[in-house]
């Protein structure tokens, strides 16, 4: 029996630890060449990136003729809260109709007990049931983050921050060099070309 490929998850999950273990900033030749290597099939690591990029997992920036990519862990975590938070909305909604329901059955037993409506109101009382254990268990499962992952996760934002600021002197490096090799050119045209902010500055 042949070796059982990755799943899109799977593949997306190790081209997302890339990004996290690597901390650093790729272009898409790059992100193909070390995804290859760690087992994701070359071509579907450029899908397996677009689709990280739609769901505001991995950043995409141009930057001259050239597309950069990132991914902070601190991104990621914001989304499980997001999640998280969605889920425990959706369970509370779920409890509202629950009690409703329950007391339209009891209203329709004493009416009418065993009728075709109430064994349909059953069935569908049934269904959120169900419905509510899933969230519920997603919910949790969401909620496993130790203290050691937190800390982790604060550690990985401050070298991110610690990166962006040497991107930051490296741009401003290569704008001062720019503008002595062309003193036509203000400070101003190279921000409008390049996309970047007037007021770019190093995090603190």
């Amino acid at each position: 029996m042949g070796k059982k490929g990755l799943s899109v998850e799977e593949k997306r999950q190790r081209i997302l630890n890339i990004f996290y273990t690597r901390k650093e900033v790729f272009n898409l030749k790059e992100i193909e060449n070390i995804g290859s290597k760690a087992g994701v099939v070359l071509q579907t690591i450029k899908d397996i990136v677009q689709s990280l990029i739609d769901d505001n997992l991995v950043e995409q920036d141009k930057i001259g003729a050239g597309n950069f990519l990132w991914a902070l862990p601190s991104k990621s975590q914001q989304m499980r809260r997001i999640k998280i938070d969605d889920l425990s909305n959706n369970i509370s909604e779920l409890k509202t109709q629950r009690k409703a329901l329950a007391q339209e059955l009891e209203n329709k037993k004493e009416e009418k007990p065993q009728s075709k409506e109430r064994i349909e109101q059953l069935k569908s009382l049934k269904r959120l049931k169900e419905l509510k254990e899933k969230l519920t268990a997603e919910r949790d499962s969401l909620k496993k983050c130790s203290k050691a992952s937190y800390e982790q996760n604060l550690a990985e934002i401050e070298e991110c921050k610690r990166k962006a600021n040497i991107w930051t002197d490296n741009i401003w490096v290569a704008k001062s060099w720019l503008m002595k090799q062309n003193p036509a050119i203000s400070e101003s045209d190279l921000n409008a070309h390049f996309g970047l902010p007037s007021d770019l500055d190093s995090i603190d």
